[in-house]
């Protein structure tokens, strides 16, 4: 009897072992393969049928547009739902009344905000407006969404489908070259010009199904450059920078100064009309790279110093090349603002110093003059007008802009705005400042739904606003994120050199990066080639910035896009779809 109990006892053990040794490893598979993404499904893109434009515009439903069809997926399969080709649509009419610069005017304009990062579905919260754009979303300008519809500008025409299920309804052609297409839940707004002295204003209703075009006549633009003469006594131009200026009328890195421009900008309730023209010309040359005080050039180098003479070496190098010249724009112009249709909004009008650009969010409007930022409602009324500590980085500035790409975002009743070295949050309606936080070289703010804060930034130091073009072989700049409470302007937590660019996708946050070579895409200038791009993804811990996972593939996408665990990669080949297991 007892020789029995103590088996029955042997055996018991035995399977409680068994099953922990299972458990175990059933965790291990589970924690080291299928909480990691893995591939789900992909769907080939064949040379003649390149993709333009992915993402996920529903939950569970991924938009693909080609350059010759538009189609739409199953999320979890792959399964096309529909498909339709892209000169499917019958091409409208094209009406076009000739007017007056102070004659135009669309009666019934419906409310157009700038254009979103995010695509906001009928049921999800539309409070965040964007004025940036996420990793390799430059061709989005081209495709936007407005309740069930997907609106399509290629080939001078704007193109209209369903998007449950891809009927072509209506095609609205424009005149000469496109300028901008933008759009918010119930109106599009398309800005061409064929002459430097007209642009073509076309407002398309989807609710209505009418669009109108106006031609209006504005003052030809035109841009102001400097010549050698005009450089500093401490900025001598070298042969490289008299060559360049030769060749190409402009000295290096210069972009000129607009003798005046007119723009026409989705604003809201209306469209907004902003008028710059140049009163005084003052573009100021600096040093953008820093001298050495003690030259080690003809110095006893030793190892420790070794980095420093390399430093040296390369920033004469580039100097001698033409290099290290930073313009500082500090002309005056004559700024007007007015809202199209008026509806009683009075036009504002100053003058203002600096470079002259317009950010138009949900309830306000920002008016950037070189240090300085304006507020004004939709109605024209100027709120609030704060000074900057630096200027805003060129990507947000002149021809190196693009219409939606912004150094602001409105949400929460908060505006935040950063230049190349501090954010500032700001309260709405009233603008007045709540934080600041210094951090050189923002990119891009995102947030979740707990009340927090990503900014993507850089460790650099305040001193590389200045010297830009310095090489620091010893001081690298590396990507930063910092984790900031949006209330307080606390910070929460900073990780260094995980990625470049951070993704919300409701409770899970991610970050991406792209190396060439060993080396950032960021430090390298070079084109993306995807055979020599090594691409990163990495989950991070929300509550601490650790990260939880990283996916590695050879080869960077041309787009990324991400829905709670599912994640969309656009190659140039093929469409791929990722998806991973796991709270």
């Amino acid at each position: 009897m007892a020789k029995r109990e103590s088996q029955t006892i042997y055996t018991r053990a035995g399977l409680a072992v068994a099953a922990v040794v299972v458990l175990f490893a059933g965790w291990i598979f589970y924690s080291s393969v299928l909480t990691k993404p893995r591939l789900a499904w992909a769907v080939p893109l064949p040379k003649k049928n390149a993709g333009l434009h992915a993402r996920f515009v529903a939950p569970g439903k991924v938009l693909q547009v080609t350059s010759d069809k538009i189609a739409l997926y199953q999320a979890a399969s792959g399964k096309e739902l529909w498909s339709a080709p892209l000169d499917s649509a019958p091409v409208a009419t094209r009406t076009r009344k000739k007017a007056a610069p102070t004659e135009f005017s669309i009666p019934g304009m419906p409310s157009m905000p700038n254009l979103s990062v995010q695509v906001l579905d009928d049921d999800e919260d539309d409070s965040l407006d964007f004025g940036g754009l996420g990793f390799g979303q430059n061709s989005d300008k081209y495709v936007k969404i407005i309740g069930n519809d997907v609106w399509i500008c290629l080939g001078n025409v704007v193109r209209q489908f369903d998007l449950k299920s891809g009927a072509a309804r209506l095609s609205v052609p424009y005149q000469g070259q496109l300028e901008s297409f933008m759009s918010d839940k119930s109106g599009l707004l398309v800005v061409s010009a064929e002459r430097p002295d007209n642009k073509f204003v076309t407002m398309i209703d989807p609710a209505a199904g009418t669009h109108k075009s106006e031609e209006i006549k504005v003052e030809r633009g035109g841009r102001v450059f400097k010549n050698g003469d005009d450089l500093p006594g401490g900025l001598p131009p070298t042969a490289a920078v008299l060559l360049a200026q030769e060749l190409n009328g402009r000295l290096p890195g210069q972009e000129g100064v607009d003798r005046n421009r007119t723009q026409f900008i989705a604003a809201g309730d209306n469209v907004a009309e902003l008028q710059v023209n140049l009163t005084e010309e003052n573009m100021v040359a600096m040093d953008a790279i820093k001298r050495t005080k003690n030259s080690k050039l003809n110095a006893n180098t030793t190892a420790a110093g070794s980095a420093g003479l390399a430093t040296e070496i390369f920033n004469e190098m580039k100097r001698n090349s033409g290099a290290g010249i930073r313009w500082e724009n500090h002309s005056k112009y004559q700024v007007t603002l007015k809202r199209r249709p008026a509806d009683g909004a009075p036009d504002w009008s100053g003058e203002l110093k600096g470079n002259v650009e317009l950010y138009p969010l949900k309830t306000v409007d920002v008016l950037m003059a070189g240090k300085s930022i304006h507020l004004f409602d939709k109605k024209n009324q100027k709120i609030k007008e704060h000074a900057l500590t630096f200027f805003v980085h060129n990507r947000f500035v002149g021809d190196e802009r693009r219409r939606d790409d912004a150094p602001c975002v409105e949400t929460n009743n908060t505006l935040y705005f950063f230049d190349q070295g501090v954010l500032t949050a700001m309260d709405l309606p009233g603008g007045d400042v709540r934080w600041r936080l210094p951090s050189v070289w923002i990119s891009r703010l995102n947030f979740d739904a707990k009340g927090a804060v990503y900014v993507e930034t850089t460790t650099a130091a305040p001193e590389d606003i200045e010297y830009s073009e310095s090489v620091a072989i010893a001081q690298r700049v590396k990507p930063l994120l910092i984790k900031v409470d949006a209330r307080s302007g606390k910070t929460l937590w900073k990780t260094e050199q995980t990625g470049q660019e951070c993704f919300v996708a409701g409770k899970y946050l991610y970050v991406t990066k792209v190396n060439s070579g060993g080396l950032d895409l960021s430090s390298t200038g070079g084109s993306l080639q995807d055979g020599a791009m090594h691409f990163r993804i990495f989950r991070l811990n929300p509550s601490s910035g650790k990260v939880i996972w990283e996916y590695y593939h050879k080869g960077a996408p041309r787009e990324v896009d991400f829905q709670e665990k599912r994640i969309l990669l656009r190659y140039d080949n093929e469409l791929q779809m990722l998806k991973f297991m796991g709270m």
